[in-house]
Formats: structure tokens, C-alpha cells, sequence
């Protein structure tokens, strides 16, 4: 408590023994320099280690980004694979049947045909 603080209340009225309680009070509830210099290390070091664990979890959710990026990269090369193979193998199968088509055309053509040995 300051020293115009207590000559203020010894003015309006208040014993000496009166001031005296209040300061003690006061001075009892007030923190110290020393006090605010410690709780503010200790904040400090709390935020710090805050910090640090917060920094591990970003680094792990690019690490786990990373990998789910490969994976969709991957999926998506085995789709366009199989996407380019499909009409390759329609392509394949249409020749099939043609030339099957065309050699049942001929085998019948070569059958029916007029001096074919009937």
C-alpha cells in the first residue's frame, strides 16, 4: 500500500492499527515482482512445450498427407491402366468375332457355291 494511500485513510478517519490491517491485507493478496516474473517463466515454458507438440503434429499430419497422396496417385495411374487396357481388349475381341464372321461367310460361300463338290 502506498504512502498516500495510508495518509488518505488516517485523514478520513482510520487508526493507525486500522491502515496498518488493510495494508498487511492488501500487501498479502498482491503479488510481487518476483511473483509475475515466475508465473510468467512458467507460462512461457508451458507455451513452449505447446508449441513443440503442436509442431510434432503438423509434421505428422503432412507425413500421413504425403502418404494418402501417394496412394491416390497410385490409384489413379492403376485406373488409367486399366482404363487404356479395356478398349484394347474390346478391340481385340471385336477382331475376333469379324475374322470369326468373315470365315463363316467363306466356309458357307465355299458351301453353297455352285460346283462345290454337291
Amino acid at each position: 500500500m502506498s504512502a498516500s494511500a495510508i495518509l488518505k485513510l488516517q485523514s478520513v478517519g482510520f487508526s493507525a492499527e486500522q491502515v496498518t490491517a488493510i495494508a498487511e491485507v492488501i500487501d498479502a493478496q498482491s503479488a510481487t515482482k518476483a511473483d509475475v516474473e515466475a508465473s510468467e517463466r512458467r507460462l512461457d515454458a508451458k507455451i513452449e512445450s505447446v508449441e513443440h507438440r503442436l509442431e510434432g503434429k503438423i509434421v505428422e499430419a503432412f507425413h500421413t498427407l504425403d502418404l494418402k497422396i501417394e496412394g491416390l496417385e497410385r490409384k489413379i495411374v492403376e485406373a488409367k491402366y486399366d482404363t487404356a487396357r479395356w478398349p484394347i481388349g474390346a478391340i481385340g475381341f471385336q477382331a475376333l468375332v469379324i475374322i470369326g464372321a468373315i470365315a463363316g461367310a467363306v466356309a458357307a460361300i465355299i458351301r453353297f457355291a455352285p460346283g462345290a463338290g454337291h
